[in-house]
């Protein structure tokens, strides 16, 4: 398996003076390409931090970040954000979708911001909206929907473009227990499809369901393991 992720020695740093804390303190590790891995670690530990950085939403202070070949820790913010929307899908904790918006305009998104054409644009949203089980919600806005459901959602839009890398960041956090094995269900499978997935998880029973466990405290690695 090629590496699709290679962090190399990253340091970010938030506040400045007495306010000064040190986000991550010198990480390296790489992940290959179809592994699904969660990272772990307590409030604080840097692990969404490096989520967002690997995931091109902010940069190191140093370090070095090659995502699917490209050495995105290089790119200006024109090329981040098109390197983003075709190789990486984010599912997040709160959602984060609109909520005067309907299911369809949701997911639809990605697919404007990369100019699809319509006709396409109504295939794809149909086709990832029979994957996640909810065909039924296209017309339905979003505010409407029960927290399983939005999250439904939420990795709908995610793997609309076939982006080859999903970063999820707390995706259960805000779910009971029949959603969360619902939502942690269906990255199982979009893995055994190929994709890569990197799961944020303070959630060891969700984490223990991935194939590689990362912990990480106060901005340092501290274990990695194989389950």
């Amino acid at each position: 398996m090629k590496t699709i992720i290679k962090a190399e020695n990253i340091c970010k740093t938030f506040g400045s003076g007495d306010a000064e804390c040190k986000a991550l303190d010198d990480i390296s590790l790489e992940i290959k390409e179809g592994e699904f891995v969660s990272i772990v670690g307590r409030s604080g530990s840097g692990k969404s931090t490096f989520m967002h950085l690997c995931g091109g939403l902010d940069k190191p202070d140093s370090g070095k970040i090659t995502v699917n070949g490209t050495v995105i820790t290089d790119l200006n913010a024109n090329k981040l954000a098109d390197f983003r929307c075709k190789n990486t899908g984010f599912v997040f904790q709160a959602f984060h979708l609109e909520p005067k918006y309907t299911v369809f305009d949701n997911i639809s998104v990605p697919l404007l911001i990369s100019n699809t054409p319509k006709k396409e644009i109504k295939e794809k949203v149909n086709s990832v909206l029979e994957q996640v089980g909810l065909t039924d919600k296209i017309k339905v806005k979003t505010a409407k929907l029960s927290g399983g459901e939005k999250q439904r959602i939420a990795i709908a839009r995610a793997i609309i473009n076939n982006s080859p890398i999903i970063f999820a960041d707390e995706p259960c956090g805000n779910l009971d227990s029949t959603n969360s094995d619902i939502i942690m269900t269906m990255f199982e499978k979009l893995n055994s499809e190929g994709k890569t997935i990197i799961l944020v998880t303070h959630n060891m029973a969700d984490a223990k369901r991935t194939k590689r466990i990362i912990t990480f405290k106060d901005g340092k690695k501290i274990d990695d393991k194989t389950n």
